[in-house]
């Protein structure tokens, strides 16, 4: 699923028409979904029923405290690299984290 999470979301930085960019965009947003539901039920399988809840309580604390500073590190590097070649920088890793 990463995988292909990454293929879709690296050509968006070359694309020109909007219903493309749409298409593509609409598909990592589901990608992203399912993998998000992968994830979560994974956590839950693998901890205790008494620690579940304190285990995703601490996931999902770190998860959205980290996704402000990954906007404001987005924001700075791309003031630094050319816009197109984020899309690549973000997207070639991918599949790498995925297995």
């Amino acid at each position: 699923m990463m995988l292909i999470f990454g293929l879709l979301l690296s050509p968006l930085g070359w694309v020109t028409n909007v219903y493309i960019g749409l298409i593509l965009l609409i598909l990592t947003g589901a990608i992203s979904g399912v993998v998000n539901i992968y994830l979560e039920g994974y956590l839950q399988r693998v901890t205790e029923g008494s620690d579940r809840a304190r285990s995703l309580g601490a996931f999902f604390a770190v998860n959205s405290s980290l996704m402000p500073l990954g906007y404001a590190l987005a924001g700075v590097v791309s003031e630094v690299v050319d816009k197109n070649v984020l899309f690549l920088i973000i997207a070639l890793p991918t599949p790498l984290v995925s297995f």
